[in-house]
């Protein structure tokens, strides 16, 4: 226990020592979330993805879909049910969607844009393109001697305001993680072995067993400190709250935690030089950073690549840690984001353990 204690100390003493890993760990998302925050606002919206309920489904309907998309290419659409948008609109995931219902080919020609009466920027631009489309739809239906459709915007009451940094926050939040486990593990590994630190620590008595365990209780509670902190400043600059429970949002960050940690050490413990472990880790990095919603909606992304960013573990995690922290769920909604973190974890940690070596090879 007291060479456990002794180890750990100098990690600390180490990593305090080091003002690139201080400004890294502790100002780089502060700044992050502050240039955005400052840049975005209130009411910048999160997606401006548009979703389409088709209760009528009839040729009619059919009809009016390819127009309206045709005309209006600015837009991704999403195809789904209206309890689902109704949902993604009251937690502020989705701005709008057009709700065309039953009726519609032979009785009404009616339709309506629900929509979330909070992201007011998107809305204007969105209101204004469906606007001169549906007028030139209905224009070409009058010439036709078919009953013009008729176009209504419904705001839908939402869960409470909700701004793009409630948005951000979680993401940074995950993406700190994410990158300190990477550098902080993976880079400083190899840098260890290079330098020949790891090979004079195996004639010591300290056993592998101990070392390991003093660099994943060290590692681990800096990035809590980290994550206290970044939670601290974005309440106190922003007033971003954390809706549901402290223990949902530690498990979810610990999970992600360990995960990354064991990425961070398979990658140091498989590749033989820090050069590539540099190239690994930007890959991994901006890759993730791209695809896992950090900074935007996943829903904004082509299809195939909503459907690649679900094998990504960031992904998993920032989206557990913002249902959290600004759904209020808790962390056992998200069983499948969990196991997927787990697989990565026990995957990771395997190869660590099976690779991992004292010195250069």
């Amino acid at each position: 226990m007291k060479t456990f204690l002794y180890q750990l100390w100098i990690e600390y003493k180490l990593y305090f020592r080091s003002p690139g890993a201080l400004l890294w760990s502790f100002l780089f998302p502060i700044i992050t979330i502050s240039g955005l925050g400052v840049h975005f606002g209130d009411e910048k919206p999160i997606s401006v993805a548009i979703g389409w309920v088709d209760e009528d489904n009839s040729i009619a309907s059919q009809s009016l879909k390819q127009y309206l998309f045709q005309q209006a290419k600015e837009f991704k659409v999403e195809e789904g049910k209206k309890e689902d948008f109704n949902e993604k609109i009251k937690n502020h995931k989705k701005t709008a969607y057009i709700f065309v219902p039953q009726g519609y080919e032979k009785e009404q020609k009616k339709l309506q844009l629900i929509y979330n009466p909070y992201q007011i920027q998107s809305m204007m631009y969105i209101s204004l393109l469906l606007d001169k489309v549906v007028a030139e739809y209905s224009l070409a239906q009058n010439k036709a001697g078919i009953r013009i459709t008729e176009y209504q915007k419904q705001a839908l009451s939402v869960n409470e305001k909700k701004s793009y940094l409630d948005f951000l926050v979680p993401g940074v939040l995950s993406l700190q993680v994410m990158s300190y486990c990477l550098w902080g593990i993976g880079f400083v590994m190899l840098s260890y072995r290079e330098k020949g630190n790891l090979k004079r620590i195996a004639v010591t008595p300290v056993k592998k067993s101990t070392y390991i365990l003093s660099q994943i209780v060290h590692r681990y509670s800096i990035i809590v400190l980290q994550s206290a902190f970044i939670i601290a400043f974005a309440y106190w600059a922003f007033n971003v709250k954390i809706r549901g429970d402290i223990f949902s949002l530690w498990i979810a960050l610990s999970l992600g935690m360990f995960t990354f940690m064991a990425i961070g050490f398979f990658i140091a413990s498989l590749v033989p030089n820090i050069e590539l472990c540099i190239g690994i880790n930007n890959l991994l990095f901006l890759l993730m950073l791209g695809l896992s919603g950090i900074f935007f909606s996943t829903d904004n992304l082509p299809n195939f690549l909503q459907g690649f960013s679900q094998f990504l573990p960031l992904t998993h995690l920032a989206d557990m840690v913002r249902g959290i922290y600004t759904e209020g769920k808790s962390v056992f909604h998200f069983g499948y984001g969990m196991l997927a973190l787990l697989i990565y974890f026990v995957v990771a940690f395997a190869g660590s353990v099976y690779f991992f070596k004292w010195t250069s090879r």
